[in-house]
């Protein structure tokens, strides 16, 4: 069974730096100082580059929650920061971000910000940063905590909840802010690459992990988000005293920055995606994961979207559905997706189809015809009727996927919902015919009448055709508001509302009907089939999902 290439230990410890420097400076009873009313959410998602559709229509989801709470949440009144993770290399633009229903508003790309809605404005990304300067650390818990550690999947929910703790408020920094309500910029600072410096103490966005070429594996694609300007935005939020909740992020890779800052600084972080198993499970996971991404030892992460478990038996019953015995297993090494080729293989093991080969295969450079035949060759002398591949959706997979159906027709390609991208589908030819990309995605009419008076509202708001990527915005800043008004007058205790989220039980939203689980996961496990038709990928079938890591 092939595992999972450690993560190096330096992506988590060069992007916690920052926070950790000024723990302990103040007593943990400074920390619990009244704020007034008025409470911030981060929103930190892909705004430019391959997946900028998607992260739109999420942060259009949220917005629309936001709006239609009147960005009100009991006594207190909440704006959003909307910021852009995809970094210098894809942010290209320059305007403010604009924050319906009353929140505030960022800038993505450069320039400066202006603020909608009466809340405050923050430049990010190639604009003026938040100061960098020495910050107090607001003590956590030391109650019971979140069980963490070598437990299985199977084990899911049984650990206690993360700790009340010393109910550390909103106040756990002391670096400069931009003034809420004023629509000033942040504090002026360095800006590109000295930006990504003051953020993680070192050369550029190199810091974050503090290594050179092997940064690009363990981080993923940075066409779709960028190392530096993650950090800068957890960092960003976890300075700013009215922080109650960071959204995002998007990427697996993105979220393994961000979420060691923002547990340190004891935020709810809810993310839309990131699927990789090791960010709230050992299962399968990398070295380490998940405690490397909680410093504090204590829970703070949620995550909506199904993850590595749910997609890899979906993949089984989706081999069983077509009638695979026999499966040859390929990963792109990347440290955040080799986990569900190693989930993929043992369930089918479990399901009685043969494992007829694994391999790792380098997609970069893959522009000669001749560059797979010796995968291409492997596969076809293992007589494997099917070949699973978790890894990039870029040009090399596309070569990849070519390459194998001129060497077999009738060999059937699987896919994970990475791939389930027009970016990706457009590129393939032919071997689109035998394609099936599993995706948590459903089309919008598979939701629920609330979901679809939603969806209903955002037409008319925006003038456009969502996506089920709304229903996941919707669905984070529906479940933040909800923690405040839960939290009630200790709403503005970050760990009162980390509380109210992790105690969830069988709550109604627009993606149906789920519980929070004590690792961060959640009892959503909806699975769907597209094919791909006309180069795009289309649904094909919603799949019943199960098994013993399934919640």
């Amino acid at each position: 069974m092939m595992r999972a290439r450690s993560l190096p230990l330096l992506l988590v410890a060069l992007a916690t730096a920052p926070l950790l420097a000024g723990c302990g400076a103040q007593a943990a009873s400074q920390a619990d100082s009244q704020l007034g009313t008025r409470l911030t959410v981060f929103s930190s998602l892909p705004l430019t580059g391959p997946e900028a559709a998607a992260g739109q229509q999420i942060l259009d989801g949220e917005r629309l929650a936001l709006g239609q709470a009147h960005s009100r949440a009991g006594r207190f009144t909440i704006g959003l920061h909307s910021l852009n993770d995809a970094g210098s290399e894809g942010a290209t633009g320059g305007g403010a971000q604009g924050a319906s229903g009353g929140g505030s508003a960022t800038a993505n790309g450069g320039g400066s910000a202006t603020a909608n809605g009466g809340g405050s404005a923050t430049a990010n990304g190639g604009g003026s940063q938040a100061a960098t300067g020495t910050r107090s650390r607001a003590a956590h818990g030391t109650g019971s905590q979140a069980a963490t550690g070598t437990r299985s999947r199977a084990a899911h929910g049984t650990g206690s909840q993360p700790a009340r703790g010393s109910g550390s408020r909103a106040a756990n920094a002391t670096g400069s802010q931009a003034a809420p309500g004023t629509g000033s910029e942040g504090a002026k600072g360095a800006t590109g690459a000295e930006g990504a410096k003051g953020v993680t103490g070192a050369e550029g966005a190199k810091g974050t992990t503090g290594s050179e070429g092997a940064n690009a594996a363990a981080a993923g694609s940075e066409a779709a988000w960028g190392r530096g300007q993650t950090a800068s935005n957890a960092t960003l939020a976890s300075r700013d005293r009215r922080t109650i909740a960071y959204i995002g992020d998007y990427n697996s890779g993105a979220t393994a920055i961000s979420l060691p800052l923002t547990n340190q600084a004891g935020i709810l972080q809810i993310s839309p995606r990131s699927p990789y198993v090791g960010l709230t499970s050992s299962f399968d996971a990398g070295q380490g994961d998940p405690e490397r991404f909680y410093p504090t030892e204590s829970r703070n992460f949620v995550r909506l979207l199904p993850g590595d478990p749910v997609q890899g038996a979906a993949q089984v019953a989706l081999m069983q559905r077509l009638g695979v015995s026999s499966v040859y297993l390929l990963n792109d090494g990347e440290p955040f997706r080799t986990p569900l080729a190693s989930i993929v293989g043992g369930d089918a093991k479990q399901a009685g189809i043969k494992l007829a080969g694994e391999e790792t295969v380098e997609l970069s450079g893959a522009t000669g015809e001749s560059h797979f035949s010796g995968v291409v060759e492997a596969i076809m002398r293992s007589g494997a009727q099917a070949v699973f591949f978790s890894g990039d959706a870029g040009e090399g997979a596309a070569a990849l996927w070519r390459d194998l159906y001129a060497a077999n027709p009738q060999l059937l390609l699987l896919g994970t919902s990475e791939m389930a991208e027009p970016s990706f589908t457009s590129a393939i030819g032919a071997a689109g015919t035998q394609t099936y990309l599993t995706t948590p995605v459903l089309p919008t009419s598979h939701y629920s009448r609330r979901a679809q008076q939603v969806l209903s509202d955002f037409r008319r708001r925006y003038h456009a055709q969502p996506t089920s990527n709304v229903l996941y915005g919707y669905a984070s800043m529906e479940m933040v508001i909800d923690a405040i008004r839960s939290a009630g007058a200790t709403a503005d205790e970050r760990q009162a509302v980390i509380e109210s989220v992790f105690a969830t039980h069988d709550r109604g939203s627009v993606l149906g009907g789920f519980s929070v689980l004590g690792d961060g996961e959640t009892t959503i496990a909806r699975y769907a089939v597209d094919r791909v038709h006309a180069g795009a990928p289309v649904f094909w079938q919603e799949l019943s999902v199960s098994g013993p890591h399934v919640p």
